[in-house]
């Protein structure tokens, strides 16, 4: 299962992350597994807002997990066999929706979709926890990719997000996941002695891909700086669970 998380900040206390720790479930909010959200949607029909998603869907009739599979073209390449995947796209979306461009038309759409409700509960949760006025400021947004993802997969995920929301238009920077978590690693033990030409290397197991990335440290002052040293490598997790087995 692939899940979702979001956290904010402010920049005048960077380090100070905050995260959205529950969520809209069936009646109630579910805190039960902490930070995160599943990637799954269940669209019961054709209205704007007739579907369920995350801890909503308690069936797996209709319902479409592991969706940002269907945004990459060499998904065969990372994903043993997301045909069921599509499948279960097409089959939520009628064929209207589809249009000229099929699949990446109805792949969008339904990321869109998951992605505007996750958004609308995070801007929900962060008004209730913060000082009045504080949705009045202005926004930066940064999402974070597996590593692997060509162009086009980062293209159709643009897409997704300005139909999403128009406060999605335009994300400010759409970071790999390895690189985030080397980012937020290097800050976190910086005090330990992490130096300007060290490299790190960076395992990234996930709810989907495993990815593997090296980094080299070119600056640590006021910030660390990563600078890639191979080309990103990954496969879907389940090959990694079918090695245990």
């Amino acid at each position: 299962m692939i899940y979702f998380r979001v956290a904010w900040g402010f920049t005048k206390n960077p380090k100070k992350i905050k995260i959205v720790d529950s969520w809209p479930g069936d009646g109630d909010l579910v805190t039960e597994k902490g930070m995160k959200v599943p990637s799954v949607i269940q669209i019961l029909g054709d209205g704007e807002n007739q579907f369920k998603w995350g801890y909503q869907v308690r069936t797996e009739v209709q319902a479409i997990g592991d969706f940002k599979i269907a945004l990459e073209d060499k998904r065969h390449d990372y994903y043993p066999n997301p045909e069921p995947v599509l499948a279960s796209i097409n089959a939520a979306l009628s064929t209207e929706h589809s249009g000229a461009h099929g699949q990446d038309t109805s792949t969008t759409k339904i990321v869109a979709k998951y992605i505007g409700a996750v958004y609308q509960h995070a801007l929900d949760t962060i008004s209730s926890r913060e000082v009045a006025g504080v949705m009045k400021l202005s926004r930066a947004f940064v999402i974070t990719v597996p590593a692997v993802w060509s162009d086009s997969a980062k293209r159709r995920l643009r897409v997704a997000l300005a139909e999403a929301h128009p406060d999605l238009q335009g994300a400010d920077l759409l970071l790999s996941e390895p690189e985030a978590a080397a980012l937020f690693i290097m800050e976190k033990y910086q005090s330990r002695g992490v130096r300007e030409q060290d490299t790190v290397v960076v395992c990234d197991v996930g709810g989907g891909i495993v990815e593997v990335m090296s980094y080299k440290v070119t600056a640590v002052d006021p910030k660390v700086r990563l600078e890639e040293l191979n080309a990103a490598t990954g496969l879907y997790q389940c090959h990694l669970n079918e090695s245990f087995c």
